[in-house]
């Protein structure tokens, strides 16, 4: 597949430069100081107490740090599904494939560093360079079409490695999502039918990374590691634990294997723990438990409302007798179509009205007695000029008297013909149906009414009334 390409061109020009370099070292012509010179200027190296050379902290520091080398053998097993029958024993000659070609890399590249004299560099240092890209000015020279090659090679294989967590964790969000361990959000496929929320999360975090640690990858990989290796050890410690509950054929032999493997993933994991806690390996031992408490968090929450929404015995329409109240400012089409579509829904309908002005009051009443007093109208004064709390107030009071009823709550709402008219107009029922969200056993209902720019204004503008007049 395409993929697969930049895979094979890494590859091919990683063991080019490796060879070509151990040729030059086996004919004398890269050795010692004056070859290490053609890696580039001689920055401070990393500096390590020569008494604690032997001490088994380096050791181990060192054991983990040519273990992040080989991580990424796991999308081999978690891969397995996919490979061609039979599946298991095409995945097992693959991962033994990798780790062989991994070990020769790692191992080359060691012998060929050692040989040359070339020192890792500090990587704070702002001139800061990495061993691979020394190696390839040694090799091939800074200015040779082998190093632009090589370099090419190693930007293909970065964007792949960058495109399998593209493609990855928003699959692993999904299975999150589905098991209710991550917000719903991220199991809706997209337009182009991808998990684009996980895809937009993943770029946003990889973002702040970036910025945050100045995309220095020396500085990065100690916090990739962490997380591989924290998986890699609970992996390998449920293997053991199967083993040992279900003791199935050949277990004895299986267990011993396990144990290994979890004793040095978890060396590793602590040692990249203790070493770069300061470089910032500490965000990484906060932030997994608790992104573990966040997802047990959720899965409550969604257990919790799975619980409450499924009702006991079905609930009839005959058992659901709503009443409805309808805040109004005035008797005009906005109240009276909203009056009309409320009594579409209740038989017991209340107009409510907030106000501290007389003769608006006395002016309403009229007009309510000459259109017909259809609906109930209650008059609530408020001297202090408030409107919200005196209507929540009088809500509450209907909620007490009618325990049994269905309240709801039907919102006239002005909507303007363009957005910035909207900012000209009170955003009562905006503020409203803020409070009322989350009153338990309310009912709101938004009805718009649109404002549609008047026939005779066109005709003060120049327009004609009738397109065929046109």
């Amino acid at each position: 597949s395409i993929f697969a390409a930049p895979t094979y061109f890494f590859m091919a020009a990683m063991f080019t430069m490796l060879a070509w370099a151990f040729f030059k070292i086996a004919t004398g012509q890269c050795a010692g100081a004056a070859c290490a010179h053609a890696a580039g200027p001689a920055y401070p190296p990393v500096v390590i107490n020569p008494m604690a050379m032997l001490s088994i902290l380096i050791v181990l520091q060192a054991f983990a740090s040519g273990s992040s080398a080989l991580t990424g053998v796991e999308a081999i097993s978690d891969g397995v599904p996919a490979f061609k029958p039979p599946e298991w024993r095409n995945a097992r000659l693959t991962l033994t494939i990798m780790g062989a070609l991994l070990a020769l890399m790692v191992v080359g590249t060691t012998v060929a560093t050692h040989i040359i004299g070339i020192t890792v560099d500090d990587p704070s240092n702002p001139h800061y360079q990495v061993l691979l890209g020394k190696i390839a000015k040694v090799t091939f020279g800074s200015s040779s079409l082998g190093y632009y090659v090589f370099s090419f090679s190693t930007l293909l294989i970065l964007v792949l490695a960058a495109n399998t967590a593209f493609s990855d964790f928003p699959r692993l969000f999904f299975f999150l999502s589905r098991d209710d361990y991550a917000p719903h959000q991220f199991k809706r496929l997209g337009e182009r039918l991808a998990y684009s929320n996980g895809i937009l999360m993943l770029a946003a975090l990889a973002i702040v990374l970036v910025i945050v640690f100045n995309g220095n990858v020396s500085r990065l990989i100690p916090l990739y590691a962490i997380g591989v290796f924290l998986a890699f050890t609970m992996s390998q410690a449920g293997m053991v634990v199967r083993w040992l509950r279900r003791r199935e054929p050949g277990w004895q032999v299986a267990l011993p294997f396990n144990l290994i493997g979890m004793s040095m993933t978890a060396v590793v994991f602590v040692v990249f723990a203790i070493v770069n806690f300061r470089e910032g390996a500490f965000v990484v031992i906060i932030i997994i438990p608790a992104f573990v408490a966040l997802f047990l968090a959720i899965h409550r929450h969604y257990s919790d409302v799975t619980e409450q929404l499924t009702a006991e015995t079905p609930i009839a329409p005959s058992q659901v007798r709503p009443i409805c109240i309808v805040p109004i400012a005035d008797l005009n089409r906005v109240a009276l179509q909203s009056l009309a579509f409320a009594r579409t829904v209740s038989d017991r309908v209340v107009a409510v009205h907030v106000c501290d002005d007389e003769q608006h009051i006395a002016k309403l009443r009229a007009m309510w007695e000459v259109w017909g007093n259809h609906v109930p109208l209650e008059i609530i004064e408020s001297p202090y000029r408030s409107f919200v709390r005196p209507l929540l107030a009088y809500i509450d009071a209907i909620d007490r008297q009618r325990g049994n009823d269905t309240l709801v709550v039907l919102l006239p709402e002005l909507v303007s013909t363009k957005w910035w008219h909207q900012l000209l107009h009170n955003q009562s029922a905006l503020r409203l149906k803020a409070l009322l969200l989350f009153r338990p056993g309310t009912v709101v209902i938004d009805v718009p009414y649109h404002l549609r720019r008047h026939e005779h204004a066109r005709r003060r503008r120049g327009r004609p009334e009738d397109p065929d007049a046109i």
